[in-house]
C-alpha cells in the first residue's frame, strides 16, 4: 500500500500543472494528493521501517518481500 501511495504522489506532481492549465475539476484532488499526504506518507514509511527490524529474517515471506522493504528504504531519502 505505501509503495502505490508513493507512486500515486508521484504522478500526481507530473499531472497537476497539466490538469491545472485545463482547468480540470480534478485538479484539487490532484495537489491533495501530490503535496497534502507528504506527512502522513512519510510518517507511514517511518514507522515502516522500524518495525521491519523486529521482522525475523530467515522467515520465506520477509525473503520475498525484501525488494519492496529495500525500495522503501532507498525512498526514505528522496524527501
Amino acid at each position: 500500500m505505501q509503495l502505490w501511495m508513493e507512486k500515486a504522489q508521484d504522478l500526481s506532481k507530473h499531472l497537476y500543472p497539466i490538469m491545472k492549465e485545463l482547468n480540470s475539476s480534478y485538479t484539487n484532488k490532484l495537489y491533495d494528493i501530490a503535496f497534502e499526504t507528504i506527512y502522513m506518507v512519510t510518517k507511514n514509511r517511518d514507522a515502516l521501517l522500524r518495525e521491519v527490524t523486529r521482522l525475523d529474517m530467515s522467515s520465506s515471506v520477509i525473503q520475498r518481500a525484501m525488494p519492496m522493504l529495500k525500495s522503501l528504504r532507498a525512498r526514505q531519502f528522496e524527501f
